[in-house]
């Protein structure tokens, strides 16, 4: 019997430990699917990139379980009082909407008659009339915690509550609520918090405050009815996958917004417009929107990332504001962007990553800026471009940039050290041997024309 028990109590310990366990995103089970099906092609670098983003969700997804384990809340758990809160001391009692629970170790303490705060953490809870439940917040602000308004279509969020201002939306507040319509926020409210409105997907309506900092992350995610909306110049953090899967069809990041997070409007298939002025445009942050076809880069961005924009592949224009202050053209940026026919690369940008814009398959005419110093691999691998011209700048031109046998026409304005151009980034690669010809260590500047019947190139 007692072996019985003992392998009973062992079962009920692992079961429980596997419950508590979190589940893998469907983010990671997707690159393990990619991982898979690349397993055995031959595409060491690929896999190689796929395994570093695979270890990212991976530890995010740690993270995640850590925070569960060692955070612990301040809950307060005195008699509750309802229409009323007495406070002990000279303020006497003060009326209050709905029910409010306010005391113990984050409450009040009456000392001679003085009332003193005592907790920067959760001081008090509550739920209004309405259904909508609340923490307060170091007895300063107010934030929702959940709604209990499952049928109301036009759900309308006090600015405040207790005669304090509410200040944030909680996680999941409004987490698939099918009968949400349309929402007003508050000028008080300044951050709208994980999958608020997550599976939304009635929502055709809300207007965000000119007070709002933080949209976060799945803040609209499936919100598939709503169709535009509108980023107030407040607004500094949007987090990965706030608008993913929504119906909007255009809208514009301010640049007030420091970082446009990864997969911000992932699976957004009406989305077919987008400017963006944030600082940052982060890995995978607008990839795979099939039905996209014009990008505007502010000013104000500095980076485009790693995949930034990869398989758009409806996108026709990219246009970068002026002046525009783009130094780095991430790896895959514009990967199979494949209705793409012309780039113009600012002169703020010195680097254009591996395989920027490889598989662009309609990208004929293409514009290096003056200030550009590396060209990478593949850079521009498969692109039927015809003609370029490589500006003085360039140092660095990678194996294989311009390959995909289709340039007629080569101008180079300055030197390039031999070590840096690379001999197969040219195909064919009679470019580079007639830009070296009669000098061992730099080529020499000028225009190089394809010559059908000798099939090489010469200087003109």
């Amino acid at each position: 019997m007692r072996k019985i028990a003992l392998i009973l109590t062992v079962l009920a310990v692992g079961l429980f430990l596997t419950s508590c366990a979190p589940k893998k995103s469907e983010r990671e089970k997707a690159l393990e699917a990619e991982l898979a099906a690349l397993k055995g092609a031959g595409n060491e670098e690929k896999v190689a990139e796929l395994q570093a983003e695979l270890e990212t969700a991976r530890g995010n997804r740690g993270g995640r379980r850590e925070k569960t384990e060692t955070e612990t809340p301040v809950v307060v758990t005195p008699p509750t009082t309802t229409e009323t809160t007495t406070t002990s001391g000279t303020g006497g009692t003060t009326s209050t909407t709905g029910t409010t629970t306010t005391s113990g170790t984050g409450g009040t303490t009456s000392t001679g008659g003085t009332t003193t705060q005592t907790s920067t953490a959760v001081t008090g809870k509550g739920t209004t009339p309405e259904g909508l439940a609340y923490d307060i917040i170091g007895g300063k602000s107010v934030r929702l915690t959940h709604s209990n308004t499952v049928n109301e279509a036009n759900v309308h969020i006090p600015e405040t509550i207790n005669g304090l201002p509410v200040t944030a939306l909680g996680d999941a507040v409004f987490l698939h609520n099918t009968s949400l319509t349309s929402v007003t926020i508050p000028a008080s409210v300044t951050e709208i918090g994980p999958r608020t409105f997550t599976g939304c997907e009635n929502l055709t309506s809300i207007t965000l405050p000119a007070s709002l900092k933080t949209i976060g992350n799945g803040a609209f995610e499936f919100c598939r009815n709503l169709t535009s909306i509108t980023i107030p110049n407040s607004v500094t953090s949007i987090e990965p996958q706030a608008f993913a899967g929504t119906g909007i069809t255009s809208i514009t990041i301010p640049s007030s917004v420091k970082l446009v997070a990864g997969h911000t409007f992932h699976g957004c298939e009406s989305l077919t417009s987008v400017i963006i002025d944030a600082q940052v445009i982060a890995m995978n942050a607008v990839a795979g929107c099939r039905n996209l076809t014009s990008v505007t880069i502010g000013s104000s961005v500095k980076t485009i990332e790693a995949r930034a924009f990869e398989s758009v592949i409806s996108l026709t224009s990219v246009i970068f504001s002026s002046p525009s202050s783009v130094t780095t053209i991430g790896a895959d940026a514009f990967n199979a962007c494949h209705e793409l026919t012309s780039i113009a690369i600012p002169s703020s940008v010195t680097t254009i990553g591996d395989r920027a814009f490889i598989e662009c398959r309609s990208l004929s005419s293409v514009t290096i800026g003056s200030s550009v110093t590396t060209i990478g691999r593949s850079a521009f691998g498969k692109c039927p471009i015809t003609s370029i011209t490589i500006p003085a700048s360039v140092k660095t031109i990678g194996e294989g940039a311009f390959t995909g046998y289709s340039i007629r026409s080569a101008t180079f304005q300055g030197t390039i050290p031999s070590s840096g151009f690379h001999a197969s980034g040219f195909n064919p690669p009679f470019i580079r041997q007639a830009f070296y010809a009669g000098n061992a260590s730099n080529g020499t500047a000028g225009t190089y024309k394809y010559i059908e019947e000798k099939d090489t190139f010469e200087r003109q």
